[in-house]
């Protein structure tokens, strides 16, 4: 099965990274919008990129975004569900294997997970 990546074209190998500085992070607020999209400064650095090749790709990806969207207002919709799989994932590496809040996180995921395929087999 092929791994297929919005952020970065077929088989590249992410090895070009655009340099940032700290005081470069602050003064784009860059900061302030990691806390909103749970990231960290160092996630930030891996999206990153000054290869014209990926630059291009990704703005492919926007173009296609915005010229569908239906497509878009389901993935907007789909987002949600995304995001609060991988807080029940982070929530069972916290809780233990063997303790009962773990089946629970595993069987809410699963939920969420089902929801979210349904949405996107509905599309």
């Amino acid at each position: 099965m092929n791994n297929v990546s919005l952020l970065y074209p077929g088989k590249y190998e992410i090895t070009k990274h655009a340099i940032i500085e700290e005081e470069n992070l602050n003064d784009l607020e860059a900061n302030s919008i990691l806390y909103e999209l749970k990231m960290q400064s160092t996630s930030l650095f891996n999206l990153v990129t000054a290869d014209p090749e990926v630059i291009s790709y990704r703005l492919d990806i926007i173009e296609d975004l915005i010229e569908n969207e239906t497509f878009f207002n389901m993935l907007v919709d789909v987002y949600p569900m995304v995001d609060e799989i991988n807080s029940i994932n982070i929530d069972k590496k916290d809780s233990g294997s063997e303790e009962p809040v773990y089946y629970l996180k595993c069987y809410q995921e699963l939920l969420l997970f089902i929801e979210c395929i349904n949405k996107i087999y509905e599309f």
